[in-house]
């Protein structure tokens, strides 16, 4: 899947290859109604990732489950790691 999101957002995303779900990636909106939408679309993103992983590394399916995914203002950050509790603090304490 790829984000397109219109005029104005950017954004910038690490991903692990191979058979590792971990990623992060935070997008910039222009104001907060397209981030909520841009919400919207990484919790689709989401799920499609489980469906994927869960026919080749079902163990990564956990980490997708378990994936942050929030709107800060007009941010939109979502991270998969085997660490989520410290990725949220590290999300919370950046905005």
């Amino acid at each position: 899947m790829f984000f397109t999101f219109g005029k104005g957002v950017t954004g910038v995303s690490y991903k692990a290859g191979g058979s590792l779900a971990d990623e992060i990636t935070i997008f910039t909106a222009p104001n907060k109604i397209t981030a909520k939408k841009m919400l919207e679309s990484v919790k689709s993103y989401i799920d499609e990732r489980k469906e994927l992983f869960a026919g080749y590394a079902p163990a990564e399916v956990t980490k997708l489950e378990k994936a942050v995914a929030v709107q800060k203002g007009k941010y939109v950050v979502f991270c998969v790691t085997d660490n989520i509790e410290e990725a949220k603090t590290i999300i919370d304490n950046a905005f």
